[in-house]
């Protein structure tokens, strides 16, 4: 308890400013030689010829099927507030008023959560069946699309 406090705050200063010494080895990045079955799933791309490939395929069909119980939630939330499956469902998104046209917070909010649902679907199912490999900027183009 001899040390001041200010020596006490120049101290523990000064450990924050000496660098550690570590040595700087870098691994040498490697590619798998025995196939592609090692090499880790782009999921975005291709859920098929690598390591992870069934477990990619079960998480895609997952939520896949999260995605079409969420539509059809919607589906039916729309269809129970209009009363009946009609063209209402679209037509009645948006209300005139004397400033504009307003929308409908909770259809609007139901109607494009569904939509969106349903884009995923069609987005998961070219990945899953190993389709339009050759396509990459059409599959990053719906990836995005739903958002």
């Amino acid at each position: 308890m001899a040390e001041t406090i200010t020596s006490t705050i120049i101290t523990a200063t000064h450990t924050f400013l000496v660098p550690i010494e570590t040595h700087t080895m870098a691994p040498t990045p490697t590619i798998p030689q025995n196939g592609p079955e090692e090499l880790l799933c782009d999921w975005i791309r291709s859920a098929a010829d690598c390591r992870d490939q069934e477990f990619i395929r079960h998480l895609l069909v997952t939520s896949s099927v999260m995605h079409g119980i969420a539509f059809l939630f919607c589906l039916w939330l729309l269809t129970y507030r209009n009363r009946g499956f009609n063209s209402k469902i679209v037509t009645e998104l948006f209300v005139v008023v004397g400033t504009g046209v307003r929308p409908k917070p909770m259809d609007c909010i139901t109607f494009f959560s569904g939509l969106a649902s349903l884009i995923k679907i069609f987005v998961n199912i070219p990945i899953i069946t190993d389709t339009w490999n050759d396509k990459l900027w059409l599959r990053i183009v719906l990836e995005q699309f739903y958002w």
